[in-house]
C-alpha cells in the first residue's frame, strides 16, 4: 500500500487531499497544530487517517516529531502544505508575525525534507511536493512574509534532487495556488479578493478541490523529468 504525508491537513486544501489520496487505498499520515478546532471532525470522517499534532512555528517541537516520525516511516509521497497567514504592510509587520509565517510555512518544510532525507533507506521513487503560492513568484502587498516564505519553498524544491543521497530516487516539485477559496481568503478584506478575482482570466477564486486534483494528478503521474519544476493552478494571473 502506498503512503502519503500531509502537512497541515486539516485546512481546506489538506482535506481535499485526504479525499483524493484515500479514494485511491492509499495510507495517510497527517500533521495539525496541537489547537486545532477542527481536528475532532477530520477524525471522525477520516478515523484511519494517521494523525500527528505539531505545532508548526515551533522548531523544537518541530524538529523532534518528524525526527521521529521518519525514523519509523518514509511515505511515498510528502505535500508541504501548512501555512499560515500574518498579513500587513512592510513597515508595519511585527518580528513576531514575520517569524511564525517563516517558521511555519518555510523552516518547517526544511524539517521535513532534511528528516525524510537523512532516514531515506531505500531506492524506490519518492516524491516531494511544496504547496507554494503566486505570492511567493509576484509578491503580493501586505504579504512579504507570505511572500517570502512561499518563494523559498520553490528555490528549495529545486535543490532536493542534489541533497539526496546517492542511489536514492526522489523527485520534486512545487505548485503555486492563486487565491483558493480556503479559510485563510477569510481574513482578507472584500475588496481586496474581488481585486484579486478581477485579475485573473478565470475571474474567480479556486477552490481546495481543484489544487488537491491538479497535485494528486501530478503525483500519480510519471513526471521525473520535470524534478524541480514549479507548476501554477491560479486561474490565469495577469498582474
Amino acid at each position: 500500500m502506498k503512503s502519503v504525508l500531509i502537512t497541515g491537513i486539516t485546512g481546506g486544501i489538506g482535506r481535499k487531499l485526504t479525499e483524493a489520496y484515500s479514494s485511491k487505498g492509499y495510507h495517510i499520515y497527517g500533521t495539525c497544530s496541537r489547537n486545532s478546532d477542527s481536528l475532532q471532525q477530520f477524525k471522525e470522517k477520516w478515523p484511519s487517517v494517521e494523525i500527528i499534532q505539531i505545532n508548526h512555528n515551533d522548531l523544537l517541537d518541530v524538529s523532534t516529531e518528524y525526527s521521529i516520525f521518519f525514523r519509523k516511516v518514509q511515505p511515498d509521497i510528502i505535500i508541504n502544505n501548512a501555512g499560515i497567514v500574518r498579513d500587513n504592510f512592510l513597515v508595519q509587520m511585527s518580528v513576531n508575525d514575520f517569524q511564525e509565517v517563516l517558521t511555519t510555512n518555510l523552516i518547517s518544510a526544511w524539517v521535513v525534507v532534511k528528516e525524510m532525507l537523512l532516514h531515506l533507506n531505500d531506492n524506490k521513487v519518492h516524491k516531494i511536493i511544496n504547496v507554494s503560492s503566486v505570492s511567493g513568484i509576484i509578491g503580493r502587498e501586505g504579504q512579504c512574509n507570505y511572500a517570502a516564505t512561499k518563494g523559498g519553498l520553490v528555490g528549495l524544491c529545486q535543490l532536493i534532487e542534489h541533497l539526496a543521497p546517492k542511489g536514492s530516487n526522489v523527485i520534486s516539485f512545487s505548485v503555486a495556488p492563486g487565491l483558493i477559496d480556503t479559510d485563510i481568503k477569510g481574513k482578507m478584506p472584500k475588496k481586496k479578493i474581488d481585486n484579486l478575482k478581477n485579475a485573473t482570466l478565470a475571474n474567480r477564486l479556486g477552490t481546495p478541490e481543484e489544487v488537491a486534483k491538479f497535485i494528486f494528478k501530478l503525483s500519480e503521474d510519471d513526471i521525473s523529468y520535470s524534478d524541480g519544476t514549479l507548476y501554477r493552478i491560479d486561474g490565469g494571473v495577469l498582474k
